[in-house]
């Protein structure tokens, strides 16, 4: 789409970084389209490789496609800029729960097996019971 923007007049990259973000950004509030959500961050990144919001945004789509580790790599890049980004270290605290919730729970569906409690530290476990016709 602006694939062939450069870095000399700011005005049409700052254009496309906020074009690209902002439709990153309702394809996450939608709930759809989240490697499109990553095209466009990664867009972004390009023209404006310093981005915080790019990177940001591109965690959460990556993150929601179980992409957890590349998330997490976003979230670090963030956090080497500015230590101090709240949202990028809250980001990263929840990204390694859900990472292992969905590993737990694929692994219990395997074996029939399902959460009864949600919280993590206070799960217990249940066998399936069997239907009966």
């Amino acid at each position: 789409m602006l694939g062939g923007l450069q870095g000399g007049d700011n005005a049409p990259v700052a254009l496309a970084t906020a074009l690209a973000l902002n439709g990153a950004q309702a394809r996450l509030k939608a709930g759809v389209g989240f490697a499109e959500a990553v095209k466009a961050c990664s867009d972004a990144l390009g023209w404006e490789p310093k981005s915080m919001k790019a990177l940001f945004r591109r965690a959460q789509a990556k993150a929601r496609m179980s992409e957890f580790k590349e998330a997490i790599g976003d979230l670090d890049l963030m956090l080497e800029s500015e230590p101090d980004n709240a949202d990028a270290k809250a980001e990263k605290v929840r990204r390694p729960a859900r990472a292992s919730a969905g590993q737990r729970f694929a692994l219990c569906e395997r074996c029939r097996w399902t959460f009864v409690s949600p919280p993590p530290s206070s799960t217990v476990l249940r066998t399936a019971s069997p239907t009966v016709a």
